[in-house]
């Protein structure tokens, strides 16, 4: 009878930890329905990286940024996303001036209060509609930046 009971407690201790488990499991990374957002925004961050860098592409080989998405989307050989996954609503995409454009998307969750990497750039936002300002420095103003500074070095 000792070994009964010894089993049942055993099994007993054995539940409760994997119930524990799986409550801390939740509380630290969050419900899969929260996961599941999480991964949408973290979707819609990269689709406007990849929509800023070829905005620039665009720009340093026409020598003026695109007028909307839809030219950046059709150029040849370049698969862009430019369609929300989730709501199917087209990304915001607006030329500012000659060298700034804006990009924008509907997030749900809220990642401002987190740390800002120093060297990249900031793609933190709120929740609901978050547009980021962008700009494109010529590719012969780049070099003629690159060569000053390296000769001021020389110095």
């Amino acid at each position: 009878m000792n070994t009964r009971r010894f089993g049942q407690a055993l099994l007993v201790a054995a539940t409760l930890l994997i119930i524990a488990t799986v409550i801390a499991a939740v509380v630290v990374m969050g419900t899969p329905t929260q996961q599941r957002v999480m991964r949408l925004d973290e979707r819609r961050a990269e689709d406007l990286k990849r929509i800023v860098a070829t905005a620039r592409s665009h720009a340093d080989e026409t020598g003026a940024l695109a007028a909307d998405l839809t030219t950046l989307a059709t150029r040849p050989g370049l698969r862009l996303a430019i369609i929300d996954p989730d709501t199917a609503q087209p990304y915001g995409y607006k030329v500012l001036d000659a060298r700034r454009f804006e990009v924008c998307a509907s997030f749900t969750t809220d990642t401002a209060s987190e740390q800002a990497p120093a060297r990249r750039e900031n793609w933190l936002h709120g929740a609901g509609r978050q547009c980021f300002t962008r700009s494109w420095t010529p590719e012969s103003e780049s070099d003629e930046k690159h060569a000053a500074d390296q000769a001021a070095a020389a110095y």
